[in-house]
């Protein structure tokens, strides 16, 4: 049923923009979903990166730790938050950290070239956004363009991701997009939000088939993002 699953999943990418439009949600958030399923179910898995298995209650904690660490710190509703893009339950914790005290992330890779993290930066300086989170892409150019999500677009997605992948506390999906590409976040929030557990995936997993074919075997994998090619080969083999 798995292997049904993940050739669905597979072509996540083209399905999306299409069909997208029939989910229209705005009466609460993500974050608020979140944490009514830590109130749930909150000694259930909520995210292992292959060190670490937290439960939703402890990814709430965390959260609050954090957004009352990060309050202390200067950061305000609006402002646009620079992450570490590294595939970790700290990862996710932070986000929703970042959330509650109303401000966005901003994935940074730990080895995005200097250049571009300077131009990064030196764009969010001093601005303020009513957002979930901004990504930035390389651009037509090759200059790095930053697309600026809401929640409400975010809150969207989540539910199209849940409707189409048919989601639920059984779902165990793997987080293998890099977490500055959009695709991740299909990923990352919709799983969390009906009780399932999310696997952060390593980049030395990700970008080694095999070793990715074993970690979709090892932790019981249900779904996740995955381009349609690789979708695909993880399906049939």
């Amino acid at each position: 049923r798995s292997r049904e699953r993940l050739k669905k999943q597979a072509s996540c990418f083209s399905m999306v923009s299409s069909r997208l439009s029939r989910f229209i949600y705005a009466s609460i958030s993500t974050l608020q979903l979140i944490l009514r399923q830590a109130e749930s179910t909150p000694d259930s898995p909520a995210v292992s990166d292959g060190m670490v298995t937290i439960s939703y209650r402890q990814l709430a904690e965390q959260a609050r730790q954090r957004a009352a660490q990060m309050a202390k710190d200067g950061i305000e509703e609006g402002m646009v938050v620079p992450l570490k893009a590294v595939p970790s339950y700290s990862f996710v914790a932070d986000i929703l950290a970042i959330w509650l005290v109303g401000a966005a992330y901003m994935p940074i890779a730990p080895d995005e070239p200097e250049s571009r993290r300077r131009k990064m930066m030196a764009d969010i300086k001093g601005k303020r956004v009513s957002a979930a989170y901004v990504i930035y892409t390389s651009g037509s150019t090759g200059e790095p363009n930053g697309v600026v999500v809401s929640h409400r677009a975010l809150l969207n997605l989540v539910h199209f991701i849940r409707h189409e992948w048919q989601l639920s506390a059984h779902s165990r999906i793997a987080c293998h997009a890099s977490l500055t590409f959009d695709a991740s976040v299909e990923d990352l929030f919709p799983v969390l939000t009906v009780g399932g557990t999310l696997f952060m995936v390593h980049d030395e997993v990700r970008r080694n088939i095999p070793q990715l074919e074993q970690f979709v075997n090892q932790h019981h994998i249900t779904g996740g993002c995955y381009t349609p090619s690789l979708g695909l080969i993880l399906a049939e083999r």
